[in-house]
């Protein structure tokens, strides 16, 4: 455990006099709940210096609306989120992904923007971000830039953010109100336990039964979190039926294993994540599953 500076700027203009002052020897933090154990497996960057701390700042903590978007600061809690009246009338599943995450004092805590910055493979709200085709805002003494957050994972966590940015906010177009979401998660024990498997898909139907649109992400079982293309082409432009989704989840699975490769954990993996993923599909789409 090494001597660390740290710094509680007021506003983020103090943060980026701050960052621009340590030249990249410095460690961002909220929440602060992965630090300890960043540390001690040395996951730290050697070069740190100074932690700074921007899970006080007002800017960074709040949800708010307008007629398209929801917009979500970084530094909103998990507990905020998961209460949230905003974030329960149109991306419920969201708050739901967020209810899962650690203990009560981990959620009291720890914010959306770290577990995103994180971008630990069993992260909780990625996938729901995810199938909601989520922006991430990223502010810099350069300006500004949006991300969309399929491109922002680039490798096992790792992402796009440069040393002098700060994530601080989440934006997401309001879903159709006729569309269904879903998040599932799989865990080794009741509360206070790490995503075995998560699964987060979102469908929209016509009138008709026809899949307008279909996006599906599993988390905790790829390196780098992605959305599952391959298995959502099988659906979209059809009307489900049991068959159609067996057959999704089945490519699901197939998609993993492709990423991955066969390793000691997919005798395991391979046939949940396609029994999680049938489950979930089912449920937001209009299948009788009849009892097989």
């Amino acid at each position: 455990m090494k001597n660390l500076k740290f710094e509680s700027p007021g506003t983020l203009l103090e943060v980026y006099t701050l960052l621009k002052g340590n030249e990249g020897k410095f460690c961002l933090i909220a929440g602060g709940t992965d630090l300890i154990i960043e540390m001690r497996q040395k996951r730290l960057k050697p070069e740190t210096e100074t932690l700074i701390n921007i899970g006080l700042l007002n800017e960074l903590n709040y949800i708010r609306e307008d007629n398209e978007f929801i917009f979500i600061g970084a530094g909103t809690t998990h507990s905020v989120l998961s209460e949230n009246t905003l974030i329960r009338q149109y991306v419920s599943f969201l708050a739901d992904a967020a209810k899962t995450i650690g203990s009560p004092q981990t959620r009291n805590r720890g914010t959306i923007g770290g577990n995103i910055l994180t971008a630990a493979q069993c992260a909780d709200t990625i996938p729901p971000l995810l199938v909601l085709n989520a922006d991430l805002k990223l502010i810099s003494t350069n300006g500004e830039r949006s991300v969309p957050i399929e491109e922002f994972f680039v490798s096992p966590k790792k992402t796009e953010i440069k040393p002098d940015e700060i994530l601080v906010e989440i934006k997401i177009r309001k879903p159709d109100p006729s569309g269904r979401a879903v998040f599932k998660k799989l865990i080794r024990r009741k509360a206070v336990a790490k995503a075995r498997i998560n699964f987060s898909a979102f469908a929209l139907q016509d009138s008709a039964g026809l899949i307008k649109d279909i996006r599906i992400a599993p988390g905790s079982v790829t390196p780098v979190h992605m959305r599952f293309h391959e298995a959502e082409d099988i659906l979209r432009g059809k009307i489900p039926d049991l068959v159609l989704v067996k057959k999704t989840a089945e490519k699901v699975s197939e998609v993993m294993v492709g990423v991955t490769g066969r390793r000691w954990s997919t005798p395991f993996k391979e046939p949940v994540l396609k029994v999680m993923s049938e489950r979930g599909l089912l449920e937001i789409l209009e299948v009788e599953n009849n009892g097989k």
